[in-house]
């Protein structure tokens, strides 16, 4: 095995640890762990017991461990990370999840994974994935969630508000995309009875207010909605909106 050899330029240690260590102690430190110093400078000789030190950074980790990771002090970074759009589209999503919140509705995150059973041409297959049961990734957030609505309402929920936020994937010309969307749903019971009126079930009309109100909000956002209503039981209403929330025009 060749020799490997590896130099600590001045001013290294300083620059990574934020204090200074004199050649003196640098060499006593490495030294101890089998690190022989060369003549013509700080260039060290790396013992073959120790094939994790390869470069400058590998030796100053060293130093920082034998010194003590209590002497590095603590500083905040300075200046300003200009605003992206990344950042100002985060922003809008955190207000979206607080306006659904306060009009009632739990945010939900369901699992982007699906059986390979429901394949399409579309979908998107993993290429390792941990079982059959999650080896494609969901082309559509209905494909997650309606499974939750059903086992809250097969197990005596009333009613179920619910939304999710995440991102779906699909193929287009055999080319992987991924697409941030948003599924507002609603089942069940959508005020309970009161003395000022009876009990009302969701419909049409539920989830398409809440539907105005966001888009009032978020004016700058293109929608494309898709409302389907479908009878669950006798006297029971299904309604679900699923918004299609997309980049700024």
């Amino acid at each position: 095995m060749p020799e490997l050899q590896v130099e600590l330029r001045p001013g290294a240690v300083e620059k990574v640890l934020g204090y200074e260590l004199s050649e003196e102690r640098v060499e006593s430190i490495l030294r101890a762990l089998g690190c022989v110093r060369q003549p013509g400078g700080m260039v060290f000789r790396i013992p073959p017991h120790r094939p994790d030190l390869q470069r400058e950074i590998d030796l100053i980790e060293e130093l920082s461990r034998i010194e003590g990771m209590e002497r590095v002090r603590g500083s905040l970074s300075r200046g300003v990370a200009a605003t992206s759009e990344a950042d100002a589209q985060y922003d809008r999503e955190w207000e979206l999840r607080r306006l659904l919140s306060a009009l009632g509705y739990a945010e939900w995150m369901t699992n982007s994974l699906r059986p390979r059973t429901e394949a399409s041409e579309e979908t998107i297959a993993l290429l390792n994935p941990l079982t059959e049961d999650y080896a494609l990734l969901r082309g559509s957030l209905l494909e997650t969630v309606l499974p939750c609505v059903r086992h809250n309402l097969s197990r005596g929920a009333e009613s179920v508000k619910a939304f999710e936020i995440g991102t779906v994937y699909r193929a287009v010309k055999g080319r992987p995309v991924e697409e941030k969307r948003l599924v507002l749903l609603g089942a069940g019971v959508d005020r309970a009875a009161h003395w000022s009126e009876a009990e009302r079930l969701y419909d049409y009309y539920s989830l398409r207010g809440v539907m105005e109100a966001v888009r009032r909000k978020f004016p700058e956002f293109v929608f494309r909605i898709r409302v389907r209503c479908r009878k669950r039981m006798p006297g029971h209403m299904e309604s679900r909106c699923q918004f299609f929330m997309l980049r700024r025009p």
